[in-house]
């Protein structure tokens, strides 16, 4: 239990966009890796070590299916709740994504719209 009516969609707002964000901030953290010619099988292993071990397991993933569509729908819901810049980004990479072709894709594919392998 969660609260009144309408609580338990409200927590799925918040919780599957801090997930949402990691994988987009993962995707953002492969570009400086590159920049600073970290390889990127050595930037997801650490990575895995840390706070963003959740998000990296979710790129890592081939079994999940969760639409970029769909992510970009429910950050967006969070974004029109509140002033939040960090998902307004995450919002923009899962819409640019989308926008490129990977619209049915799982959102772990938003990450080669951010920085290409």
């Amino acid at each position: 239990r969660c609260g009144p009516a309408g609580s338990g969609a409200a927590r799925k707002i918040v919780l599957i966009s801090g997930a949402i964000a990691g994988v987009t901030l993962v995707g953002e953290l492969l570009a400086v890796a590159d920049a600073f010619g970290v390889p990127r099988d050595a930037a997801l292993d650490g990575l895995a070590a840390g706070p963003l071990a959740g998000a990296v397991a979710r790129i890592r993933s081939t079994g999940s299916d969760f639409a970029v569509a769909l992510a970009a729908k429910d950050v967006g819901l969070a974004t029109d709740a509140a002033d939040l810049p960090q998902l307004a980004a995450a919002r923009d990479w899962l819409r640019a994504a989308a926008a490129e072709g990977a619209a049915d894709q799982d959102m772990r594919h938003v990450i080669e719209h951010i920085h290409p392998a």
